[in-house]
């Protein structure tokens, strides 16, 4: 669990009266490991709640929790469970989003990253978060869930104890949550109708090779609605699995894998941005080009990997966007606990760059990307 602001969250838990009056802190050792920072910046929280009276420090001995404000008179706390993954970085987008719309109504929001390096340390990472939510609640919940099958009982459980939760960017099977992502559907659909329109007709579909995330399964229901839709193939032969855990080696066996094919697909369209920069730089190793051999469509639109070049084409989601409704979302269940239940999709676009079509587009560092709506 990272925190970003480990004095917030044991103000919040004092107010919230987790660790009553007359009660004694954790150890300074456990709070620094539960919230992933250094002993000295616990020290310097620890002084910060001495200084604000609500502990008492003695000397070698943990502090002592004076009083509670009550959570009506001080900070109100929301945890955002997503994971930061480098290059992919929508998380900036949705905080950015999110925050002041917690802020303008008294909330303070701290962020817990999911994200592990391999598949099993992503569900250790947020079952711990959840868990950590479990044991030491906040005023409500907005989950990036990373994986949903595994997490649903956790979250459950959470909806039990009464702390309101907003589910974004993919839903969690047999959980009934307010939600605000996109129609994934829907925009593979122009994705590949404008790889269609543009000529192809052997077009591939690049995802996980054991993902079942609903985004990726309703990327590919677009991708097949609109191939089959034109007659044109679709089948398992035109399916290309990734690694998330491995996409330099597993995109490098893709672009091998399009040069030995007598019919290669002359288009991908690849489920995220970050396996379609991979991609690309795999596909020009074996001595192909992008888009003259195969035309590659990503989706995301993430600014630090859309940039390479030839500058990708991709799907635009827009995590801001997500990131404030959730957080309106979220403020309206607190306020309406009772209230049905809300699944908001926003618009998305095919933002048209050089990784597709090369005619009359500018060079990378001046694009202008054409939109499809």
């Amino acid at each position: 669990m990272n925190i970003s602001d480990p004095y917030g969250v044991l103000v919040a838990r004092i107010q919230m009266g987790f660790y009553p009056p007359g009660s004694r802190l954790p150890a300074e050792r456990e709070l620094a490991a539960e919230l992933s920072v250094h002993r000295h910046t616990i020290r310097s929280v620890v002084a910060r709640l001495s200084a604000d009276g609500l502990v008492e420090c003695e000397r070698y001995r943990r502090p002592v929790v004076r009083r509670t404000m009550g959570i009506a008179d001080g900070w109100k706390t929301v945890a955002l469970l997503m994971g930061n993954e480098a290059p992919f970085k929508p998380f900036h987008l949705v905080i950015r989003g999110c925050e002041p719309v917690l802020r303008a109504d008294g909330y303070r929001l701290v962020f817990m990253d999911t994200w592990g390096h391999l598949d099993e340390a992503t569900r250790e990472r947020e079952h711990a978060a959840l868990q950590s939510l479990i044991d030491h609640p906040v005023a409500g919940a907005i989950l990036w869930c990373q994986a949903p099958e595994t997490s649903a009982e956790l979250v459950t459980e959470l909806q039990r104890r009464g702390m309101p939760i907003v589910a974004i960017d993919r839903e969690i099977p047999g959980v009934a949550l307010d939600y605000v992502g996109v129609d994934n559907a829907h925009a593979a659909a122009k994705a590949v109708k404008h790889l269609v329109d543009s000529g192809h007709r052997r077009i591939g579909f690049v995802a996980g090779a054991q993902d079942r995330v609903s985004t990726v399964v309703d990327r590919r229901r677009g991708y097949d609605e609109t191939l089959a839709k034109h007659g044109f193939p679709h089948g398992p032969e035109l399916f290309y699995g990734v690694r998330a855990d491995r996409v330099q080696s597993a995109t490098a066996h893709v672009a091998r894998r399009l040069l030995a094919e007598p019919h290669r697909p002359t288009a991908l369209f690849v489920v995220n941005d970050f396996y379609a920069l991979y991609l690309m730089r795999a596909i020009r190793d074996v001595g192909l080009r992008v888009p003259e051999d195969v035309a590659v469509v990503g989706f995301d639109d993430i600014e630090t990997l859309v940039a390479a070049e030839p500058v990708l084409t991709t799907v635009r989601q827009p995590f801001e966007e997500i990131g404030r409704k959730a957080a309106s979302l979220l403020v309206e269940r607190m306020r309406s606990p009772d209230a049905p239940y809300r699944h908001v999709e926003l618009e998305t676009a095919v933002l048209v760059r050089a990784s597709t079509d090369t005619t009359n587009l500018p060079a990378p560092s001046e694009y202008a990307p054409v939109t499809i709506t």
